[in-house]
């Protein structure tokens, strides 16, 4: 992105970021599609996002920015809630993008490096506490959200990984392999560890499959939850929470979908942090029976169908692998051989 569209950017945020004192980029961008800058000032640093082009519906993404506000003026702080643009609007649009500014939270996503019980524990008593506060949002009448309250019913990511397994045929895997081999004359790396992921799928699709059908008469509560929480996504302070970051996928769902999400990122088959992470969770937000099953059940397909959406944007999409992308690949490998 040019020097030019960003200025034009901040111009629009002159009353908070004057004077602006450097424009950086960050260690470790995402995987999104998201432009993310890190914004000196004086007084205070701010995260400047620039979503996708692809996301093109202002209304959904400034309902996400009320669902914020109102979580941290539910006392969760390690959330960061959107600024007003000197036009008062939390959202900008410049060069095909829509741009928001944010407080830069502080602290590092560094449990892999520094593991303990302690840290396990805070990063579920704060998850836990986001899903209290978010739990009694309401959106404002004029602007309809996909994060408003719904009944109990079945877990929409239920059914989402239903088909998600379903669109993975005997034809479309059969393409995958067909790629895969062929990207080995000038990949070996990748396709090796892309091989292993698509075998792993082919083992355990059918079982998983009929796990997830099952599990789709189990009623559980909805609310808002961040859905794709997960260890860069968490930032801590020595053994504090400092950061719950990039909430973009955030919509109406179950909280075992968090849950699943964050423990298998973060403690990947330790069954004894799995114990201590949910024990945690469960002091500050009891979870009822038919939530604690599809914790293990979304662990399960969520870490089979992760690997799968790695191999489609490589070998469908045609999105180049950075080295931090096949990293993740591998992480991911490593744990399905695990499994299998």
């Amino acid at each position: 992105m040019s020097a030019g569209v960003i200025d034009t950017v901040l111009r629009g945020y002159r009353r908070v970021l004057t004077p602006t004192t450097a424009v950086l980029p960050v260690e470790r961008p995402g995987f999104s599609g998201a432009l993310v800058l890190r914004i000196e000032t004086a007084a205070r640093a701010f995260c400047l996002r620039g979503w996708p082009p692809e996301v093109d519906n202002p209304e959904r993404i400034l309902a996400l920015h009320s669902f914020l506000a109102y979580v941290r003026a539910q006392g969760i702080s390690y959330v960061a809630v959107p600024v007003e643009s000197d036009e008062a609007s939390t959202l900008v649009g410049v060069a095909g993008r829509f741009w928001q500014l944010e407080p830069w939270l502080p602290g590092s996503a560094d449990f892999w490096s520094r593991p303990s019980d302690v840290r396990l524990a805070a990063a579920f008593g704060a998850l836990a506490r986001f899903h209290q506060a978010g739990s009694g949002f309401r959106p404002t009448i004029d602007r309809p959200s996909y994060l408003g309250p719904a009944e109990p019913a079945v877990a929409p990511t239920l059914l989402d990984r239903v088909e998600r397994i379903e669109r993975w045929g005997p034809i479309r895997l059969a393409q995958l392999r067909v790629r895969i081999r062929e990207s080995a004359r000038h990949d070996r790396s990748i396709a090796e560890v892309a091989g292993r992921a698509a075998s792993a799928f082919e083992r355990g699709a059918a079982r998983i499959g009929r796990e997830l059908r099952s599990a789709s008469s189990l009623t559980v509560p909805l609310q808002p939850c961040l859905r794709d929480v997960w260890h860069d996504h968490v930032l801590f302070q020595g053994d504090a929470v400092s950061g719950l970051i990039d909430p973009s996928a955030a919509r109406t769902d179950t909280v075992a979908a968090d849950i699943s999400r964050l423990a298998g990122s973060l403690i990947g088959d330790d069954r004894r942090a799995w114990g201590k992470a949910m024990k945690a969770y469960q002091v500050i937000r009891p979870l009822s029976a038919a939530e604690v099953a599809l914790v293990g059940i979304l662990d399960r397909s969520g870490l089979l169908l992760s690997g799968m959406a790695w191999l489609e944007r490589r070998y469908f999409d045609g999105i180049s692998f950075t080295e931090r992308a096949l990293e993740r690949l591998q992480r991911i490998a490593a744990r399905l051989s695990s499994h299998s």
